[in-house]
């Protein structure tokens, strides 16, 4: 009588194919690869062609420290925050990691650790170089304007948390303050205050977004100045993704793509002003 083998040996063959598997799981390679960056930039309210121009600008250094730092992930927060939850939310980094603003604002609220900043300008310090918005009737009073003490006369508004605020007080220039752009712009309509002084470059679009370009007008050939440097900043952890951008936008500064990026958004609007008549305020100490 034949014997039945196969009780015994099942459990040699289960062992064989045990064995094999542990050899394959230990044979294959493991490559732990890193995480890529994830940058998430909060434009705040900032007008449409800043936020497409801004995000533009991190996209492109985030494309040209691709060789050294690799891939990367790219989210835009376009909630409208105050500007207490920005810094709260830049010091946890829970929400957003990455805002562009001057350096005081941010600097100077923020307890330690300080946010990093990224210190290559984007905006080539047009943010600065303010139009007045008045009163329709109003404009051909301004355009006679030449000098600070001349504008002294008359009443700035100015958003009650922008750093302007800092360098119309060191200026001796009067102002009252609103909360956000469209009080404002209501403001000025209702005679609050006499100017409304905006970035060069966004004057004309916040001015037709407020619906008040019938009450009110941009100034002609006039000019307000100050240095205002706009540099992203961001959450105090995130230092390799700092070290990415300020790599990849000096690479851009270098090859010029960061200036000629800048002239495709705003050229033209650049040389309407060039010949504009400036009014020169110091910089805030």
């Amino acid at each position: 009588m034949a014997a039945d083998t196969s009780k015994s040996t099942q459990p040699l063959y289960q062992f064989w194919i045990i064995a094999i598997c542990c050899t394959l799981l230990v044979s294959l390679p493991c490559h732990s690869q890193p995480l890529p960056d994830h940058l998430v930039f909060s434009t705040g309210t900032m007008t449409k062609k800043r936020i497409e121009h801004e995000t533009a600008a991190i996209k492109l250094a985030l494309e040209k420290s691709r060789d050294r730092y690799g891939d990367y992930l790219f989210d835009v927060d376009r909630t409208s925050y105050s500007r207490t939850r920005i810094l709260r939310s830049l010091l946890t980094g829970r929400t957003i990691n990455t805002i562009s603003a001057p350096e005081q604002i941010y600097f100077k609220e923020s307890a330690s650790p300080p946010l990093l900043i990224v210190p290559v300008p984007l905006l080539y310090g047009t943010l600065g170089k303010r139009l007045l918005i008045v009163k329709r009737e109003r404009v051909s009073e301004f355009n006679n304007l030449n000098s600070r003490a001349e504008l002294a006369k008359y009443s700035a508004g100015l958003g009650f948390d922008w750093i302007d605020t800092q360098i119309f007080a060191q200026n001796q220039l009067p102002f009252t303050t609103g909360t956000d752009p469209q009080q404002l712009f209501t403001m000025l309509a209702h005679e609050r205050y006499d100017y409304l002084p905006l970035g060069m470059l966004e004057a004309d679009a916040a001015l037709e977004a407020s619906g008040m370009s019938q009450q009110l007008a941009i100034v002609e050939d006039l000019l307000l100045e100050y240095p205002l440097p706009v540099y992203l900043q961001l959450s105090p952890d995130q230092t390799r993704l700092a070290q990415r951008l300020e790599y990849g936008l000096e690479k851009a500064t270098q090859d010029g793509s960061l200036k000629t990026l800048f002239e495709q958004y705003y050229d033209a609007q650049l040389e309407a002003y060039r010949d504009f008549r400036r009014i020169t305020l110091p910089a805030n100490d």
